[in-house]
């Protein structure tokens, strides 16, 4: 402990009980967003972050969930994976803790979830966090997202492109301008 010289009693217990000051900030992670814009949200809001630490904390290997699993294989990409909510983060974490925080929030808040009936069509976990992803970002409205949802189930069942801006906007990390008409003529 730090103390002057001269405290007053009241002042040097208060110190010494109260502990040292823990220094906390504040990660807001909204929803929809990439991986790359949780990496620059990081970076910019944390900077006692390393950025070589944290480029490698994004390796999905890092991790042992079993939703980050496809048919006993690792998944690409965490992307998707790191849910969105204002976290606490202390000024001693690493890269890989907060990586490791935003996964444990995703197993806390799917872990109840149903995914029978998509399972049983064939579809995994991953599936469904993808499909779900595409059906937040097309709705503007909460009361689209059922019609939405019914048109990618369709148009996955006929083996037909998605044809939705979501996908694309995705593929080429275009989010603030709309897309164009040649954008529209990507095959992706």
């Amino acid at each position: 402990y730090v103390l002057k010289t001269l405290s007053e009693y009241d002042e040097v217990l208060k110190s010494i009980t109260s502990g040292p000051e823990i220094i906390t900030f504040k990660l807001v992670i909204p929803e929809g967003f990439t991986m790359k814009q949780i990496e620059e949200r990081i970076k910019s809001e944390l900077p006692f972050i390393d950025e070589n630490e944290l480029s490698k904390s994004f390796d999905v290997s890092n991790y042992n969930y079993d939703f980050l699993k496809v048919n006993q294989e690792y998944v690409s990409s965490l992307e998707g994976f790191l849910f969105p909510k204002t976290y606490e983060v202390l000024q001693d974490y690493t890269a890989k803790n907060i990586i490791e925080m935003f996964l444990y929030q995703y197993q806390f808040e799917t872990s109840s979830l149903d995914y029978s009936k998509m399972l049983k069509e064939g579809k995994s976990q991953y599936d469904i966090l993808k499909i779900a992803s595409m059906v937040e970002r097309e709705a503007y409205i909460p009361e689209e997202r059922t019609l939405i949802s019914a048109v990618i189930h369709n148009r996955l069942n006929l083996n037909m492109p998605l044809g939705i801006d979501a996908t694309l906007s995705y593929f080429l990390d275009k989010w603030d301008e709309p897309l164009t008409e040649s954008d529209l003529k990507t095959d992706s």
